[in-house]
């Protein structure tokens, strides 16, 4: 089923759609990255929750390597929101480079709880990249996640290497992603 908001399509399905609403708001999400913006459709819809009074709070950071992919109509609404609430941007840069790397990272440790969407060209590559600069309780999605040997290797080395734990699996894979949450210091 084709989606979309204020007339821009969404590439996610309305279950994804709902699932990052969701984990927005129950985990009190300050800072939404989205690496693979493509044509803005998922930015469009967060972006209209930044500008809610109640979700002041939210800040977005779009990363896309291509800046001719995001639709006209997404970038004038960055541009406002941008102007009058200044919680929005869209950065233009490949997501593996500097300085696009330490600009993500950088908005991740000052930021309060921060969630990861991994939707570029390589889901593997950029968990691996940014699991790394989690603060405790953040959160990172790979999009696109289908179970079979390759993600299943994925899962097994990010459990095993890195200080995390699935993210609410019986709600998150069965619509395309792979999720996790850092641990605090003492979960153990």
């Amino acid at each position: 089923m084709d989606i979309s908001f204020h007339g821009i399509p969404i590439a996610q399905t309305m279950f994804n759609l709902l699932i990052y609403l969701y984990l927005i708001d129950r985990y009190r999400i300050e800072l939404f990255v989205e690496i693979g913006v493509m044509n803005g459709g998922l930015a469009n819809v967060i972006i209209h929750r930044c500008r809610l009074p109640t979700w002041r709070n939210l800040h977005y950071l779009g990363v896309q390597l291509i800046e001719d992919e995001v639709m006209p109509q997404v970038k004038k609404l960055v541009a406002e929101t941008a102007a009058n609430h200044g919680n929005v941007s869209i950065h233009y840069g490949d997501a593996f480079k500097q300085p696009t790397i330490s600009l993500i990272t950088g908005r991740m440790n000052a930021a309060g709880r921060t969630l990861v969407l991994c939707d570029g060209g390589d889901k593997p590559q950029e968990l691996n990249l940014y699991l790394p600069h989690l603060k405790p309780d953040d959160l990172i999605i790979a999009h696109d996640y289908g179970p079979n040997e390759e993600w299943d290797r994925v899962e097994a080395d990010i459990l095993d290497r890195h200080d995390c734990v699935l993210l609410e699996p019986e709600l998150i894979k069965p619509a395309g992603n792979l999720a996790f949450i850092k641990r605090r210091s003492n979960d153990g």
